[in-house]
């Protein structure tokens, strides 16, 4: 069974329209691997659950949660009650999985579905033990002193370890910053549990709501605070009453974590099981990490000029001082250009003298410029390096702490399309491009620079509307030889003479090319417009694929390494690994012809029956940038690197 398109809402009863056979690897090896392939989907790249449960995930009727849902148990479950619904594009990943009437889920990925309800995809096959596990709490270390807020009053609380915390009802306390060690935390309806910078809150025993509570930052924290910077790891259970309100990462690996009925959360839960009651909303902020990170000191004025300490540990009436340091204490804040920052007897950092224009303030990276400072307290970029050296035998790179560097290509690399690499330098070779007359049967050079023709010899065997190409890993030139014997040649190059490797069997061979990445001989006929591979040692075919589009035209562009196929009037790219093809242009026709490329003026050259030579772009869509009249009739032309003739 296929996964159904994740657009697609599938309502009551989708499930029934179609029927799952799941093959044995006995009877049908391919065929179930396959099937295996299609149903064990792999899962959502990105998964980022906010309700992660070891057993159960129920949401309640009416209730909206925004992101993913799962659970990691082999017989773990998730339930959207009556109306219940996930946001779009979210996930549901559990072994059962039932949507109710009415409910409306995301992408569901498990072993048991039923959907009475709507979802917006369906991908059966889900082993559990691939999603992440729920990490344990780290064990909390409660002191002996229980703190209790008592109703209506308002407290702050230094980080440390205590007994239980209870918050009478509309108490507010809030939390300095840092580690909070405790046996038990009660809220109060109307309590506020406040952090002013990032905690994290460990709790032996369990957390608990009893009525419409706040855990959320504080509308006076001294920076902006995200449900991560509220970590709080129980070591029982929570429980949320009605209508409370929590911005937070819980963690609660041994316990149920239950959320009553127009509540909010905002943030995550990972918990042995979950249940939300109805009409709640629950929004995904930051990622849930498996361990606690470090939380800074309690507070933090962001100043270097002072020692922040919280007073009052072991009460619930602390509070922060942040004590000036000594009068001259260095506060640099690693601008060069703007002198040396000091402190003053308040604690507050005191700028410098700016530095000269001109001064160095080097950043560290070298591969951004020469920074100086401009004279008015700035460091301002130059120009970056060069980083290429415009030397096609170097690989060109630029390090932070190295700065650039030119790195030789191995000896023997190719470099320029005709030349090779010796100490990361290109020695040029020879340029030429052969061709074979078909009128006359003989092997002829074609000077790139002046057209000229000069005549090499007679190959000595039959031709006709065949083609040649060079093969740059053995040094030959090889031919088929078209309407002839069905066979490939190889032609040598100083006499023009051909020699026998052997038949391939197809009587319109006409387009022939090699392909340096694979060492392969690649060849396509007119007859039953197909692309072969050929083998260079007995010139047998092996078939690509069926092309259903005849080329005459094949060729290797080594500057943009892809294969050129030419049917006269249309120009493709190939995948010689399936035959695929993609058109790049479509050109004036041309009949019967050769085509070869020239590397050192990157274009393609063509010649023809009628006698002419052409050049194309493949830079400019193939544009012709040279038509001219050479005489005589041409079915193949390559260009070879080596020299030719007598």
């Amino acid at each position: 069974m296929r996964a159904l398109d994740p657009f697609m809402f599938v309502r009551a009863g989708a499930l029934a329209l179609a029927t799952l056979s799941l093959l044995s690897c006995a009877e049908a090896p391919d065929e179930a691997s396959r099937t295996q392939n299609t149903i064990n989907a792999p899962l959502p790249s990105g998964l980022d659950p906010i309700l992660h449960a070891k057993t159960t995930v129920t949401v309640g009727p009416f209730t909206q949660v925004f992101g993913d849902i799962s659970s990691t148990g082999q017989n773990g479950s998730v339930l959207f009650d009556v109306s219940a619904s996930q946001g779009f594009g979210a996930n549901t990943l559990a072994s059962k999985i039932t949507v109710r009437t009415g409910a409306q889920a995301g992408h569901l990925f498990g072993n048991d579905l039923t959907v009475d309800g709507g979802a917006a995809a369906q991908t059966l096959g889900l082993d559990p033990g691939a999603l992440p596990a729920v990490p344990d709490v780290t064990a909390a270390v409660p002191g002996a002193t229980s703190i209790t807020v008592n109703a209506s009053q308002a407290r702050q609380l230094c980080p440390g370890s205590y007994g239980a915390i209870s918050l009478g009802t509309n108490a507010i306390l809030n939390l300095n910053g840092g580690v909070y060690q405790i046996s038990r935390l009660t809220l109060a309806a109307g309590a506020r549990l406040e952090p002013s910078e990032p905690v994290v809150v460990l709790v032996a025993g369990n957390l608990t709501t009893t009525g419409s509570a706040t855990i959320a930052p504080s509308a006076q924290a001294l920076g902006a605070l995200a449900a991560a910077d509220i970590r709080i790891e129980v070591a029982g259970a929570v429980t949320l009453a009605d209508g409370s309100r929590v911005t937070a990462h819980l963690l609660v690996p041994n316990g149920k974590v239950t959320i009553g009925k127009n509540a909010t959360l905002t943030g995550a839960a990972w918990a042995k099981s979950i249940a939300i009651g109805a009409q709640s909303l629950v929004i995904g902020d930051g990622k849930l990490a498996a361990v606690a990170t470090a939380v800074p000191p309690p507070c933090n004025d962001n100043s270097a000029c002072t020692v922040d300490a919280c007073v009052g540990g072991g009460t619930a009436a602390g509070f922060c001082r942040n004590t000036p340091v000594a009068v001259g204490t260095s506060c640099e804040d690693g601008n060069t250009c703007n002198g040396d920052e000091l402190c003053n007897a308040a604690g507050q950092c005191q700028p410098g003298t700016n530095t000269g224009a001109g001064t160095s303030c080097p950043d560290g990276d070298l591969c951004n410029g020469d920074e100086t400072c401009n004279g008015g307290g700035t460091c301002v970029p130059s120009t970056p390096p060069v980083v290429s050296d415009d030397n096609s035998c170097t690989v060109d790179a630029c390090d932070a702490t190295t700065g650039v560097a030119h790195i030789p290509l191995p000896d023997g690399s190719t470099c320029n399309g005709t030349g090779t690499c010796t100490a990361g330098v290109c020695s040029a070779v020879a340029r030429n491009l052969v061709m074979i007359n078909d009128v006359t049967g003989h092997l002829e050079r074609l000077d790139p620079d002046t057209l000229e023709v000069t005549d090499i010899g007679p190959l000595g065997v039959p031709y006709a509307f065949g083609d040649c190409m060079f093969n740059p890993a053995d040094g030959k030139l090889y031919m088929v030889d078209g309407r002839g014997d069905s066979s490939l040649y190889t032609v040598d190059l100083a006499t023009g003479r051909a020699s026998l490797i052997g038949f391939h069997g197809n009587s319109a061979m006409e387009g022939l090319a090699f392909h340096p990445p694979s060492n392969q001989i690649f060849g396509t006929s007119l007859d039953d417009v197909s692309l072969f591979t050929l083998s260079a040692t007995t010139g047998a075919a092996s078939l690509v694929r069926r092309f259903g589009v005849g080329f005459q035209g094949l060729a290797w562009d080594s500057l943009r390494n892809v294969m050129t196929a030419f049917n006269g009037s249309q120009i493709f790219a190939v995948d010689v690994t399936n035959g695929g093809l993609t058109q790049l242009a479509s050109t004036p026709f041309v009949r019967d012809f050769g085509m070869t490329y020239d590397p050192v003026i990157d274009r393609f050259w063509v010649v023809d029956f009628d006698g002419r030579v052409l050049q194309l772009d493949p830079g400019q869509g193939f544009g012709t940038t040279l038509e001219a009249f050479i005489g005589g009739s041409h079915t193949c032309i390559a260009s070879v690197p080596v020299p030719v003739g007598p």
